[in-house]
């Protein structure tokens, strides 16, 4: 007998279970994000942030981010940075 074995759009049970092992890995436990707006008047503004990610079987991660905004006539001047650390 020929036995003929079609598994378009199924996973085996090694791919299932690989799957969810990814899933865990990546999926996120918990986010701490926390932002501090300030006018500066004439001077335009600035803007500070923290994000912490936890993760169920990764590393976390933390990231601080710095941001200066201005309008100067019809023109707008932005700039940033970011840091971003991994535990």
């Amino acid at each position: 007998a020929n036995h003929y074995n079609y598994s378009k759009d199924y996973r085996t049970l090694s791919e299932t279970i690989d799957s969810y092992n990814d899933y865990v890995y990546y999926s996120k436990k918990s986010t701490i994000y926390a932002m501090l707006s300030q006018p500066l008047g004439a001077w335009g503004a600035i803007k500070l942030s923290y994000n912490h990610d936890k993760y169920w079987k990764k590393n976390g991660s933390n990231s601080i981010a710095v941001w200066y905004g201005k309008d100067i006539g019809s023109t707008s001047l932005s700039l940033s940075y970011t840091r971003t650390s991994f535990k």
